[in-house]
């Protein structure tokens, strides 16, 4: 018999994904260090704040780069609309044979699911999707902000200032903090 679990949200998702960029880091360091040398054909995720999801473009490296948003999303059970496969791109798991150009742009987006905020899903090639930091907000169950850059200038991109790019892994620690305090 399969005991089915249900999947993390706000304060546990939140701690997990910290603790899963704090893990990508940890390792990044490693491989720097030469103390673990990565095998090119297993993907490894690392963290990049300043990118929702990204290729991982580095000699001998091979994966993804996520931002806290990517990474609460896929931990929090999102499916994301573009993947890899050794044949090539998948969007929404299956084969397409759209050029880079045009698929590219779509690694921001996951599969929309029942429940996800309507407001934010979208369509595309038959699919409803929704942007990666919308589907993290809803998981975390965050409201959206005004966000402003460092300049004080509004980001317009980014719903939330737990998103914004330029911040360190202990900002993420400092927000869990200021999200999650106990009552």
């Amino acid at each position: 018999m399969t005991t089915l679990t249900a999947p993390l949200r706000g304060e546990p998702l939140l701690a997990a994904s910290i603790a899963a960029i704090e893990e990508a880091q940890a390792l990044k360091e490693r491989i720097k260090a030469g103390s673990v040398d990565p095998d090119p054909r297993t993907p490894i995720t690392l963290w990049d704040q300043r990118v929702w999801r990204n290729e991982l473009c580095m000699p001998g490296w091979c994966g993804t780069t996520l931002c806290l948003a990517g990474w609460a999303a896929q931990l929090g059970g999102g499916e994301w609309f573009i993947t890899y496969s050794p044949d090539g791109p998948l969007m929404a798991g299956q084969p397409t044979d759209l050029p880079k150009y045009r698929w590219a742009p779509l690694l921001d987006y996951m599969v929309a699911a029942p429940g996800d905020p309507e407001h934010a899903i979208t369509e595309h090639s038959g699919h409803r999707i929704i942007p990666v930091q919308a589907k993290a907000m809803f998981y975390l169950g965050l409201k959206p902000m005004i966000c402003r850059d460092e300049d004080g200038e509004i980001e317009c991109g980014v719903h939330h200032e737990v998103f914004l790019g330029h911040l360190t892994l202990s900002d993420l620690r400092h927000w869990y903090d200021l999200l999650y305090v106990p009552f």
